[in-house]
């Protein structure tokens, strides 16, 4: 599959409206869901792509109801998001997942308790991996935006622990 069809992907949620998602890293890597903040896309986890790659991490970036290739969602709240990003996973995808993203890893957290395994801030489990994106910028400037919290797989969590 081409860069561009792996960018401009759309699965159908149960209530008809089209969800966006691009998938970047290691396609046979560990899955991770990536939820883009506000003002942004599924195309902002480009970013992070080669890392993903280096990782050996499958990166599902999701477009929200409105944004990028998503269909909007007539009178939505960010209570609606973790049914559909729980459409999404359970559409033959892994029984677990990774999960990244700003203020909706709460609501994710009460609604959709049998992915949480294991969460922390990313800007103390993943610096690690973010490093060689920072020490590339030309200004030398770190993104003090890295803060945000991941849920790890069950099985995979005593690896992943042991490794970050």
């Amino acid at each position: 599959m081409s860069t561009y069809a792996r960018q401009n992907q759309t699965f159908t949620l149960p209530d008809g409206r089209q969800l966006g998602y691009t998938e970047y890293g290691d396609r046979n890597g560990t899955p991770l869901l990536y939820f883009h903040g506000y003002p942004s896309c599924r195309l902002g986890a480009y970013a992070i792509d080669d890392i993903a790659r280096r990782q050996h991490t499958r990166l599902l970036a999701l477009d929200r109801p409105g944004f990028g290739l998503s269909t909007p969602q007539p009178k939505r709240s960010i209570a609606d998001w973790p049914a559909d990003a729980s459409a999404f996973a359970k559409n033959g995808w892994p029984e677990r997942w990774r999960y990244t993203g700003r203020l909706r890893i709460l609501d994710v957290l009460v609604r959709v308790s049998t992915w949480v395994v294991h969460s922390g801030p990313v800007s103390r489990r993943i610096d690690p991996w973010l490093e060689q994106e920072d020490t590339n910028k030309e200004d030398g400037h770190q993104d003090a935006n890295k803060t945000s919290t991941m849920i790890y797989p069950r099985k995979q969590q005593q690896s992943v622990d042991s490794n970050w």
